[in-house]
């Protein structure tokens, strides 16, 4: 019996230093994730960051913007983008917020062709829509609701579809240039299959946070409406290359495993 129970403690133990990791430490940590996107002659070299499901509140508190937005300058990017769910429960956690401060801090992320976003279910939801684009447009991000922008002096084309679980996502690029670079800003990746994305050339998600605890069987079973199909990393879609995104934040409860924050750093090459 003494025998057994000294066992016992090896698998204890190991589950005692799992948890106390994917609570106090994964959680806390923010990687630089370089990827290389090549643009068939039709832009490049540039540098696109792409950052997502920061879920600021109270499981992951605003004061760590100012560690995102150092590591995004530090790349010194071409061009910032935001795939969505700034806020995690805004209507909960409003006391915790100083939105000017806030502004201020995302105005100084430095990006010469510009700072994008789009919007995520919990942007839509949780009362934040009535603040989340004041917020992201004081900090100089234009927020692309089924629309698109041309950036003729790079060659690129950048669009944004609305969410897609609380909003209506669509996209018309009939009238994009034919030869520039298309970059689709979508904040859930399944629903991407139902777009006609015919041009696009990257598409850029997040939302399923890689699962935000990668354990066998238990992961699939957890990943969220829109984040289902596409868990994390490359895929391909029809002629488009797909990358979702680990995001930063949590959300439900505080903690991450094989699943570490991330900010994520493409060279587009020619």
């Amino acid at each position: 019996m003494k025998k057994i129970l000294r066992f016992l403690w090896i698998p204890i133990a190991a589950a005692i230093l799992v948890g106390g990791y994917a609570w106090l430490i994964e959680p806390n940590l923010l990687r630089v994730s370089r990827q290389e996107a090549a643009a068939d002659g039709k832009t490049g070299p540039l540098t696109v960051v792409f950052f997502t499901d920061t879920h600021f509140g109270s499981l992951y508190s605003p004061d760590h913007l100012s560690r995102i937005v150092e590591k995004i300058n530090a790349e010194k990017p071409d061009l910032a983008l935001f795939g969505g769910d700034f806020f995690d429960a805004y209507a909960k956690d409003a006391a915790l917020f100083d939105l000017e401060q806030i502004g201020e801090t995302l105005s100084e992320i430095d990006a010469g062709l510009g700072k994008y976003a789009v919007w995520g279910n919990h942007d839509r939801g949780g009362g934040a829509s009535r603040v989340y684009e004041q917020v992201m447009e004081a900090g100089g991000f234009s927020v692309l609701d089924n629309r698109w922008v041309s950036l003729p002096e790079s060659g690129l084309v950048l669009a944004g579809v609305d969410d897609g679980l609380l909003g209506t996502p669509s996209l018309d690029l009939s009238d994009a240039p034919a030869d520039a670079f298309v970059i689709l800003l979508s904040h859930e990746p399944d629903p991407v299959r139902e777009l006609s994305a015919g041009g696009v050339d990257l598409i850029l998600s997040g939302h399923s946070h890689g699962g935000q605890v990668s354990l066998p069987f238990l992961t699939q079973a957890v990943l969220p409406p829109g984040g289902r199909e596409f868990r994390k990393g490359w895929y391909r879609l029809g002629e488009s290359a797909l990358f979702v995104s680990c995001g930063i934040g949590t959300t439900k409860l505080p903690v991450r495993l094989g699943n570490i924050p991330e900010i994520c750093v493409f060279t587009l090459t020619p």
